[in-house]
């Protein structure tokens, strides 16, 4: 498994890595119970900028947004919160969903 950790405009940590880590195998979890191995995880770490307009979720500050490839298909999630903490547990608890909807969908 290929994990690619990317930020924007925030610099990337051992703690924040190791916080995304935590989420992601507690998300993912789902997907490996069923044999679905995830090949390439993509995610990416974003502090808004004041630039950037915030029309679709008010003014929250933290964007999490991973990408997830398996064999077979593609799970994408996306979450926001005013703290980088809060989205990056947000993004792990819809990944989780979203794997658990997907495999029933199977």
């Amino acid at each position: 498994m290929i994990v690619q950790l990317r930020g924007v405009h925030l610099r990337l940590t051992d703690e924040r890595y190791d916080l995304v880590m935590d989420h992601l195998e507690d998300g993912l979890q789902v997907l490996t119970e069923q044999g679905n191995r995830p090949l390439q995880i993509d995610v990416e770490l974003e502090k808004t900028v004041q630039r950037a307009p915030q029309t679709r979720r008010g003014d929250r500050r933290y964007r999490v947004e991973v990408e997830v490839i398996t064999p077979g298909r593609q799970i994408r999630v996306e979450e926001t919160a005013d703290n980088l903490r809060q989205a990056i547990a947000r993004m792990g608890q819809r990944l989780e969903e979203q794997g658990r909807s997907e495999f029933v969908l199977l």
